[in-house]
């Protein structure tokens, strides 16, 4: 899930949220000065997901202390600005998708962790359109909230892989779901 910032003098930016796998002051001060903690609309992606799939070298969309990527572009830095390098994790802010996965459409390095939205242009004109692949996940993987509790999020959630290589490594991942090839990989 995505977080949104107003940033004085540059505007709204997001973040998507990572799993935070312990506590400690350093992280949990950080977070509190960062987000309100009983905030209940933030999600943090499970790094089970992540370790599944394999190492990333970018996430335009991360947190500094959570390790999804080697570098990690956080607030407020905005990801979309940025020149990306190597093989991108991407989970895009979920009310705004769209440019960030039009942008990795174009980069062609990465996979991406997206709400099952087949009903929108982006969804098919950059996902199922661009991507080599694309992985189902059967059932809803479980989030955290900052507060550490467990949740589900509203849908289910699709991996598009961008790049023979990555559209490879989400065949063979082992997640339970169902592996769909869009361009012949």
């Amino acid at each position: 899930m995505v977080v949104f910032f107003i940033v004085p003098n540059v505007g709204i930016r997001a973040v998507s949220m990572a799993f935070i796998p312990c506590y400690t002051p350093f992280l949990i001060t950080k977070l509190i000065n960062m987000h309100k903690i009983e905030d209940k609309n933030i999600t943090l992606t499970p790094l089970s997901l992540i370790d599944k799939i394999g190492v990333f070298d970018y996430d335009p969309c991360g947190l500094e202390f959570h390790k999804t990527a080697n570098k990690i572009i956080s607030l407020p830095t905005d990801g979309l600005l940025e020149e990306w390098k190597g093989k991108v994790w991407l989970n895009p802010p979920y009310s705004n998708p769209k440019p960030f996965i039009k942008k990795l459409s174009e980069y062609g390095n990465g996979i991406a962790l997206v709400l099952n939205s087949t009903d929108t242009v982006w969804f098919q004109e950059y996902g199922l359109k661009k991507a080599d692949a694309m992985f189902l996940l059967k059932g809803r993987p479980k989030f955290t909230r900052l507060d550490m509790t467990e949740v589900s999020i509203m849908r289910g959630v699709v991996l598009f892989a961008y790049g023979k290589d990555n559209a490879l490594k989400l065949k063979d991942c082992g997640l339970k779901g169902y592996y769909v090839s869009l361009n012949g990989v």
